[in-house]
């Protein structure tokens, strides 16, 4: 080369379990060519992104990055047997690497999934509940399903339920109740959080909480939301399957008719207007959680936040209730810190979080000013969504390359931008066809 020349090298990289498998690959690839392989990556990143409406400088950015990057980091195949699993992250840089939480896989990563690829979250929704089975609501697990840190959550119980029931809404896929890990875990569902049932009331407790610590208040408001919006799934999916002339098994739907279902979600909602509330400087408000005996604990946690509840099916967001507890969430909960980059947080994570921004981009409020805003502006983990960030930086803290996380903030973006509010209402424009 004479001096000042430049020379563009293409580099090929196969990753296979053994040598050969690693070299036919990159050959492979190389015959492809950089520059196919180039548009096509292209092409297919232009086709899946969302079409965020609101023109506001380096929104639709952040929503997309964070979408395919929850995409390529919080699901992927397994090299020795290709078949597909769901992790909280594939990335080194998050401090638990590939294992798999339900709550995170099914109501954190599923939906930003749905939003991109409906036919590839079909497959990873079959395979994770194939694999997990009857631990799906054990604290974490391996890739295989096999147990890695005991520990039952109610939240992780409830939330396979809803990601097949909004799988359906949003594909109108009905021929997915024809897969027998779905038929499984919906027939299971009753049986798993049975035992966990207050011996009088229609509440349910938790061994370990949202932020997976263990808690002498088990029965926690907003995990019992979400066991009633798993259980008026139920209801909904047991009628079709029925209307559709599918085939009922594993438990699926023996002897529980669609009405009882949905007799058990209207009794855990009453339940919990009844035994979950309390007094408070804004007015009567949501306690966090109550005993056995009925004593209320006064807090929050921001992964399954007490604002949350209106998405869930409980009440609305003008409802006096829900108006006390957003005023006391802002004013009077001490993991809310007030800084340039304001937001909740909580002992498990004491900064402003990932998740707060997340609540409120669900239930619109603007107490930290405009949530979207606050996603394009906030740097986090150099855009890319993260568990908690400085109050005064904006940087990330804790939960670096947390791709699930990132899938969050993305469809809960897309929700406030669509205008959606429960999970349960129509979907607001994509997914497309299932092939």
């Amino acid at each position: 080369m004479e001096p000042g020349e430049t020379l563009t090298s293409d580099l090929y990289i196969g990753v296979a379990t053994e040598p050969d498998g690693a070299a036919t690959t990159s050959l492979h690839l190389r015959r492809r060519g950089f520059d196919a392989l180039w548009e096509t990556s292209r092409a297919w990143l232009a086709a899946h992104a969302l079409p965020v409406g609101d023109a506001r400088p380096g929104l639709a950015h952040r929503v997309n990055t964070n979408l395919f990057f929850n995409y390529y980091f919080a699901q992927g195949n397994c090299l020795d047997t290709g078949t597909p699993v769901v992790v909280t992250s594939r990335s080194p840089h998050y401090y638990v690497s590939a294992a798999f939480w339900s709550r995170d896989a099914y109501c954190w990563t599923f939906p930003a999934l749905l939003l991109t690829d409906p036919a590839r979250s079909r497959e990873v929704l079959v395979a994770s509940l194939a694999a997990a089975g009857p631990r799906v609501a054990e604290h974490a697990l391996y890739l295989n399903g096999t147990s890695l840190y005991p520990g039952f959550e109610l939240d992780q119980a409830a939330a396979p339920l809803v990601a097949v029931g909004r799988y359906v809404q949003a594909t109108g896929d009905w021929t997915i109740l024809e897969e027998r890990a779905v038929l499984a875990a919906l027939g299971r569902f009753g049986s798993t959080v049975e035992p966990w049932r207050h011996p009088h009331w229609d509440l349910y407790g938790t061994f370990l909480l949202p932020t997976d610590d263990p808690t002498a208040f088990p029965y926690v408001t907003t995990c019992n939301a979400v066991v009633a919006a798993a259980f008026d799934a139920l209801a909904a999916l047991t009628e079709q399957a029925g209307g559709c002339g599918i085939e009922q098994g594993d438990g699926f739907a023996a002897g529980q008719a669609a009405s009882e279902h949905r007799r058990r979600a209207a009794a855990i909602r009453a339940t919990m207007q009844e035994r979950l509330t309390i007094d408070g400087p804004h007015g009567r408000r949501w306690a966090w959680a109550c005993d056995v005996d009925g004593n209320l604990e006064v807090r929050d946690e921001p992964p399954l936040s007490l604002r949350t509840l209106p998405y869930w099916g409980v009440g609305g967001a003008t409802d006096p209730i829900q108006q006390a507890t957003r005023s006391w969430l802002h004013q009077g909960n001490r993991y809310h810190y007030n800084g340039r980059f304001s937001g909740a947080g909580a002992p498990h994570f004491p900064y402003p979080s990932g998740f707060d921004l997340a609540n409120r981009l669900l239930d619109r409020d603007t107490c930290d000013g405009d949530p979207l805003d606050q996603l394009v502006g906030t740097p986090m983990d150099h855009g890319l969504a993260c568990e908690s960030w400085d109050v005064d930086t904006g940087r990330v803290r804790t939960g670096a390359a947390m791709a699930s996380m990132a899938g969050l903030l993305a469809w809960t973006a897309w929700e406030h931008l669509t205008g959606r509010q429960r999970w349960d209402q129509p979907p607001g424009a994509r997914p497309a066809p299932v092939a």
